[in-house]
């Protein structure tokens, strides 16, 4: 019987943290379109980002048995400079340049914005 207890017990709990993270409100086009306003508004894409380029090429829920659970979206999109960030003042060459950016967005914020596996768009910084 206790045995069978605890069975039931791993079954009903991660079930409970699983209903408590897919709320009604936290769905995929509204992630998304959370990642998409950040990107527009971050240093790299407001220097230089080409409207246009925009796309969207994965979106996927984590499935994280701690709450809050987060989304993650990558995004491509095209500058027409080379580099990273606010340009502003800094010799760039001007030539379109391809970058992908993976986000995760947890409860409506975005929580990871790493641009081509190398600059960190939160902290405007390189990964180390």
């Amino acid at each position: 019987m206790i045995i069978a207890s605890i069975m039931l017990l791993g079954i009903i709990i991660p079930a409970g943290i699983y209903a408590i993270q897919s709320n009604s409100t936290d769905n995929k086009s509204n992630n998304e379109a959370i990642a998409i306003a950040y990107l527009k508004n971050a240093p790299t894409f407001k220097f230089d980002g080409i409207l246009s380029s925009i796309k969207i090429t994965d979106s996927w829920q984590a499935q994280t048995f701690t709450y809050p659970g987060f989304w993650g979206v990558t995004i491509e999109f095209d500058c027409s400079h080379a580099g990273y960030g606010d340009r502003t003042g800094q010799v760039v060459a001007q030539v379109i340049t391809h970058h992908s950016i993976s986000m995760h967005v947890t409860e409506g914020h975005v929580t990871l914005a790493i641009i081509d596996n190398v600059w960190n768009e939160i902290t405007q910084k390189m990964v180390n």
